[in-house]
């Protein structure tokens, strides 16, 4: 089975290393449900991000889409050797209740590893911006990390 890609960005030369892995996600509950996807590492540590990208062609019924095509961008971090976990979700189309389940991630992720984390970023004292969840890696790595 493969599980791993390597290959040169023509861009910039450097190597870019797509993994299969299976994921975490909580989608409407807070039961974990788990599948497979391939994402690329962009930071490791204690824990480390990775990112999948995806694209929606929409529904066309003949002149106009029922369903707008839309590109979606996930965001996953690994604690350890633990499986990793959705933790946000950038779309290009509107999303209904997207702070909620951004809550949902964020809470069922790091509720064990970090709970000021958790109470910071509900009572909005942790703040993503740029469509970027890193902070919260960076507010774990300062505040919660075992490494400390």
């Amino acid at each position: 089975m493969l599980d791993k890609v390597e290959y040169i960005n023509p861009k910039n030369n450097e190597t870019v290393t797509a993994e299969l892995k299976e994921y975490i996600y909580f989608f409407l509950s807070d039961k974990p449900k788990t599948t497979f996807c391939w994402m690329k590492k962009i930071n490791s540590g204690e824990i480390s991000t990775y990112v999948a990208y995806a694209y929606d062609g929409g529904v066309n019924n003949g002149y106009h889409y029922s369903v707008t095509p839309s590109s979606h961008e996930y965001f996953f971090f690994q604690y350890k050797n633990e499986k990793p976990q959705v933790i946000y979700i950038n779309n290009s189309i509107p999303t209904l209740n997207k702070k909620q389940m951004l809550r949902r991630q964020v809470r069922n992720f790091f509720k064990d590893k970090c709970p000021q984390l958790v109470s910071d970023f509900e009572a909005e004292k942790i703040v993503i911006k740029n469509n970027n969840p890193e902070v919260l890696r960076q507010y774990y790595e300062k505040n919660c990390s075992t490494n400390n």
